[in-house]
């Protein structure tokens, strides 16, 4: 048994035994009380599930086979030992040295790899101790080593006491394993190396080294309550860490594979429940540390600097993918990727204690970490204190290229037979503030600086108790967090492409292109007109195809070999600040003191709060400043295209077919520029206090407390900053296209686009904001107010509190606005001749523009005593916001550019299709013509035609602000007379209709007309479907001898005229009494439009009728004659008779009822040339000169 005690404990005897037979006697009794607790039977051993519900040392006897001292074998009762596991029991493996004390005094080197255990003392001196992955372990343990003491992966652990000293260097550093294969490789903390005192109270833990005393990744422990430990160098003591990695790399093959890895820094631990001292001759320097006394006090000293930094872990991933494959049967596509991401994050220190006390002999510099306590933290530092954050990075690059080659879509209806490479590039940098925090839970926070204190980005926080900070100069400044990104795509094509057009085609295209364009603007009247191109390219369209339904109106193919390419590049830079902050529950109080006009006080973008007085006190100028935030744009694009080849145009006509070229070009800038300010605010609970001996300056900073008191022994200088954003940019592009040869086409374009915008405003006023116990200024020199205020509450102002006290008095105020102005314009000029001589392609141009602007001013005052005296505590901010948004006005003037290119040219070719048609008709009819009276009635019809010519085109030119015909007030009116005159002829070409007693035409109807020519021509036209049905079963009509309806060619019957050509209605077919009840039913109803009713009858509103003369009837007739001119005469809805067309299909009933309702608006500005004031004939001016 005795055997067994030493190969499982290491000892002679178990804890609390001192003889062989006391011990055996115990370890029998505890076997028997287990044993009936558990119901063991003898003989039998404990299985590990016993063996772990152990709660003492036992003996139990356990059957196993013996030797006989003759050589025979038997089976025997044994006595077996159990041993309750307890934590820091040794395991057994290595060499071992054990005794109730263990002594070691060696002249030369200790090397330990095994275990030395004491069960009272373990001392070992020797001239260099190292513990290398060992364990050294007793009641009490002293290790002194003469040079050098290392406890490598190793530890050193004591009950009571620990004792670890080196004459020169002191180092516990873990140790790392490493492993590699042919994906990669890691590596790992193997063994942690420590120093540890494990008794819950009164435990002792003492490291130190003559020079240096470096951890590296380690840990010191004491869990003692009420404990000391002290870690002490006469030189440099280090906490370092040690660091771990892990990598992969995967690689399927050339093109794809991934990289992944890791490399993170382990930081070293020192842990107490008690008192805790750090103490170093020279520097103390921590890395990623966490050094925290529990429950007692934590006290860090250095002759010279305090050093307290973040770890880092970095992280890199480089991933590329390669896919071939084919988007259709006719191409194939490889898609290439390559992503990578690199990052940097940081592990502060921290040091934290009951109460935390830092002391250094020159500099305590605290870089995104933490120095905490509960009851209170104080740092002291003979030079300077500096408290910043520290910076976590981010780089990541996405780049895609996809290259196609084959047969692809060329857009619209063809393809082309090549190759396309197109390619996207983004990378992107980031830096983000990872701030220090110096605080503390319940007490107050003190920091000195014999020189100079900096806080940059960092906090300084006691909730519950005051802050304290003073120097000979103080700075508590903002962190900068920046981002640099760029976006570059490039896009080549090259190869043979086959393009199919065809007027049916193009309309399709144009709803789609006007759909997308009218969602992208905000002018209700693009919207409108975008409308009106879908319809109008539907119309010309369905002429095109009427009118040479051989070829589909007209096909053109073109077969080109050229290329194309493109590239933009867009870069990004941003700075914005990351600010510090003071904030105390109770009272705040910084001082810059002790070098005269040196002593200077700033605060840049940041904030101090305290819950009770607030004191900043210089003797040289107290600064309270914005931080500038920055935010700057870059974007360039350029594009380049050429193709020559063969094309074909086919129609009834013949065909233009030669070579065709075709080249266009395109660049692009653009720079935009912000300026944002980040204010600093100090603010009291109750009273805040300035006090500076040179001037106080508050530019873009806010003080406030329920009473402010000021005492500036230089000027006091309040000035309020504006943000500002400036943006301009400027996009051009041309293009051209000409065909050669059996007839002859070309056409050319061009664009361009300039957007500027401006905007400066101030978003929170400067200045000194009192509560309710008011302001009491005094100021040596001058006081100088920019767009800023002094004020205080209307109590304070009621209650007579407020003072200010100044050898003079200057004030400014600053004027904010915002401005912006884009404007796009585009014009397309095309033309030629087909085989027999024929016109082709129409010629349009457009433009967009949008504008705003918005101003405020920023005034200055104090309270009740100068300035704007109403200036109060608490008032609304005199600032304007930004009302520019960059991509919203692109979009927005692209479209309205668009919609009004596109609108005049489908307008455009809408009356070159109305014109050639009715001239065609004319000219046959001028050479049918045998008298001189037949020829000068054709010819007064070409004259009006003309005449129709003229006057629409100067309806397109006033709808699209361009157009052949000057538009001015005076060619509008005259427009609109001549289009109201063309009507009420147009008009009159029908006889009427009648029931016999009563009779309407076109203008029978009452009104006061327009400058009282007494015509009503508001209303719709008479509708002969609608009034006799479209087989005339509500109309007399023609009948032979039999009385059968005589039918016309089409099998249609034929109307019946009277002796005057007038329709004859009939009542009884009708089943009505007559023609004014047939008006008054459902069917009658539809014949009634919603502004007018029937022209020939009385006016309607909305089916409220209306007398002669009346406003309804003035405002109609307004808008009659243009909008009878374009909603009915030029969208082809009326017949030779004035009339609605007849047999009309669903589909053009359609259009023609949309087309009407569309043509209200564009009435507009004919219907009101009049009335309009002169601002708005400017305006047109204005737009005129900017279209052409």
């Amino acid at each position: 048994m005795r055997e067994q005690v030493a190969q499982l404990t290491g000892r002679r005897f178990l804890d609390g035994y001192s003889s062989d037979e006391a011990q055996y006697r115990a370890l029998i009794d505890n076997g028997v009380t287990y044993a009936k607790a558990w119901g063991l039977r003898p003989g039998v051993a404990l299985t590990a599930a016993q063996m772990a519900q152990l709660t003492s040392d036992i003996v139990w006897l356990v059957e196993q086979e013996v030797t006989l001292p003759n050589g025979q074998t038997t089976r025997a009762l044994v006595p077996q030992v159990y041993v309750h596991v307890k934590p820091g029991d040794l395991d057994g493996s290595g060499a071992l040295i054990a005794g109730q004390s263990v002594s070691l005094n060696v002249s030369g080197d200790m090397v330990n790899q095994g275990s030395i255990a004491g069960r009272d003392v373990v001392s070992i001196t020797a001239e260099n101790v190292k513990n290398l992955g060992g364990r050294i372990t007793g009641g009490d343990v002293a290790v002194r080593a003469r040079t050098d003491l290392d406890n490598l992966g190793g530890i050193i652990d004591a009950n009571n006491s620990l004792s670890a000293m080196a004459g020169r260097d002191l180092n516990v550093a873990s140790t790392t394993r490493s492993n590699s294969n042919a994906q990669g490789s890691i590596t790992n903390v193997s063994r942690i190396a420590g120093l540890y005192v494990t008794a819950p109270s009164g435990g002792t833990l003492v490291a130190s080294a003559g020079r240096d005393l470096t951890l590296s990744g380690a840990q010191i422990g004491n869990a003692s309550t009420g404990g000391q430990t002290i870690v002490a160098a006469a030189r440099d003591l280090n906490l370092n860490t040690v660091e771990t990695s892990n990598s992969q790399s995967i690689k399927w093959d050339n093109n794809n594979w991934r990289k992944d890895s890791t490399r993170q820094e382990v930081g070293s631990s020192i842990q107490t429940n008690g008192d805790l001292r750090l103490s170093a001759g020279n520097d103390l320097n921590a890395r990623g540390a966490s050094v925290t006394s529990e429950q007692g006090a934590l006290v860090a000293t250095a002759g010279n600097n305090v050093n307290l930094g973040a770890a880092q872990t970095t992280r890199e991933v480089d991933e590329a993918h390669q896919f071939k494959g084919s988007s259709s049967w006719f191409s194939k596509k490889t898609i290439t990727t390559r992503n990578t991401l690199s990052e940097t994050t940081t592990q502060g220190t921290t040091f934290s204690g009951n109460t935390t006390y830092v002391q250094a002999g020159s500099d305590i510099n605290v870089k995104g970490s933490n120095v905490v306590s509960t009851d209170g933290t104080t740092l002291i530092a003979k030079h300077d204190v500096n408290i910043d954050a520290a910076t976590n990075s981010t780089t990541e690059r996405h780049f895609r290229e996809e290259k196609k080659s084959g047969l692809f879509s060329s857009g619209g209806i063809g393809f082309t037979i090549g190759t396309q490479q197109q390619s996207q590039d983004n990378q992107d940098a980031r830096t983000t503030a990872a701030a220090s925090t110096v605080g503390s839970t319940n007490g107050n926070v003190a920091i000195g600086a014999g020189n100079h204190y900096q806080q940059v980005g960092s906090n300084v926080v006691a909730p519950q108790g005051d802050i304290t900070i003073q120097a000979k100069k103080v700075d508590i400044l903002e962190a900068q967090e920046t981002t640099h990104s760029t976006q570059e795509t490039q896009f080549k094509q090259s190869g043979l492409t086959v393009a199919v057009t065809a007027p049916v085609i193009a309309a399709i295209q144009t709803a789609q292109q006007m759909g997308r364009a009218a969602g992208q603007t905000s002018d209700g009247r693009m919207k409108v007109l975008a409308g009106a191109t879908t319809a109008l390219a539907g119309k010309n369209a369905a002429d095109a195809v009427a009118a040479d339904p051989k070829s589909g109106g007209g096909v053109s193919i073109s077969i080109t070999v050229g290329g194309s390419k493109s590239q933009s590049k867009t870069t990004q830079d941003t700075s914005t600040a990351a600010g510090s902050k003071v904030v105390a529950g109770g009272n705040v109080n910084i001082q810059a003191t002790g070098a005269g006009q040196d002593s200077t006080l700033t605060v840049q973008g940041s904030d101090i709060k305290g819950g009770g007085d607030v004191t900043l006190k210089a003797d040289g100028d107290i600064n309270l400043l914005a931080a500038k935030n920055t935010s700057d744009m870059q974007r360039s694009s350029s594009s380049m295209s050429g193709g020559v080849g063969v094309a074909i145009s086919l129609s009834s006509n013949g065909a233009a077919f030669g070579v065709t070229a075709n080249a266009s070009g395109s660049r692009g800038k653009g720079d935009g520029s912000d300026v944002s300010w980040t204010n600093t605010h100090v603010s009291a609970g109750n009273t805040l206090t300035l006090e500076s001996g040179g001037n106080t300056n508050l530019r873009g900073a806010v003080a406030n407390g329920k009473q402010v008191v000021a005492n500036v022994g230089g000027d006091l200088n309040i000035e309020s900053l504006q943000d500002t954003s400036k943006y301009h940019s400027k996009d051009q592009s041309i293009s051209g296209s000409v065909t050669v040869g059996y007839g002859f086409s070309g056409s050319a374009s061009a664009s361009q686009q300039k957007i500027d915008s401006d905007f400066a405003s101030v978003t929170e006023q400067s200045g000194i904001k009192a509560g309710d116990k008011g302001f009491q200024v005094n100021v040596r020199g001058n006081t100088d107010l920019k767009g800023a205020v002094i004020a205080s509450t209307d109590k304070a102002v009621q209650d007579g509190v407020n003072s200010l006290t100044t050898a003079t008095l200057t004030q400014s105020e600053i004027h904010n606005h915002a401005d912006y102005s884009a404007s796009s314009i585009g014009m397309t000029l095309s033309g030629g001749k087909d085989v027999k001589g024929g016109r082709i392609s129409p010629t349009g141009a457009g433009v967009g523009q949008d504008s705003g602007s918005a101003s405020s001013t920023t005034t200055s005052g104090i309270s009740g005593i100068a300035g704007n005296t109403a200036v109060r505590t608490g008032d609304a901010e005199t600032g304007i916001a930004k009302i520019f948004d960059a991509d919203k006005v692109q979009k927005d003037i692209n479209a309205q550019m668009q919609i009004t290119l596109a609108f005049s040219q489908q307008a455009g070719q809408a009356v070159s299709n109305y014109v050639e048609k009715n001239r065609g008709e004319l000219i046959a009819q001028m050479k049918k013509a045998t008298t001189e009276e037949e020829r000068s009635a054709v010819q007064g019809k070409l004259d009006d035609l003309k005449l129709q010519e003229r006057v629409m085109n100067i309806l397109v030119g006033a709808v699209t602000g361009v157009g052949t015909a000057a538009v001015t007030k005076e060619g509008l009116s005259a427009a609109a007379d001549e289009m109201r005159s063309l009507m009420i002829k147009d008009s009159a070409k029908f006889a009427g209709v009648t029931d016999g007693t009563t009779t309407y035409d076109n203008l029978s109807a009452e009104s006061a007309g327009v400058r009282g020519d007494g015509y009503k021509v508001g209303g719709t036209r008479w509708d002969l479907d609608g009034l006799c049905g479209t087989d005339n079963k509500r109309c007399k009509v023609l009948e032979d001898e039999n009385r059968r309806p005589i039918l016309d060619a089409n099998g249609k019957t034929q109307l019946a005229l009277n002796e005057k050509g007038q329709v004859q209605f009939d009542p009884d077919a009708a089943g009505v009494k007559s023609l004014d009840d047939f008006l008054k039913t459902d069917e009658g109803k539809k014949l009634s439009g919603a502004t007018g009713g029937i022209q020939g009858v009385k006016g309607t509103l909305f089916g409220v009728p209306y007398e002669a003369g009346s406003w309804q009837d003035k405002l109609i007739e307004s808008f009659a004659g243009t909008h009878d001119m374009i909603g009915g005469k030029l969208s082809g809805l009326y017949d030779d008779q004035g009339n609605a067309k007849r047999a009309r299909t669903d589909g053009e009933k359609y259009f023609h009822e949309t087309w009407t309702m569309v043509a209200i608006p564009i009435s507009a500005p004919f219907a009101m040339s009049e009335q309009l004031p002169s601002p708005v004939w400017n305006a047109i001016s204005i737009l005129l000169k900017a279209a052409k």
